[in-house]
């Protein structure tokens, strides 16, 4: 259960750090 939790978690935060990236490139170029 925990570490369903974990791994799920770390996925999201995978996940928001390329659509921040991406958003970050877009509004750069």
């Amino acid at each position: 259960m925990i570490y369903m939790m974990t791994l799920v978690y770390s996925i999201l935060i995978q996940y928001s750090d390329i659509t921040a990236s991406m958003l970050y490139l877009n509004t750069t170029t």
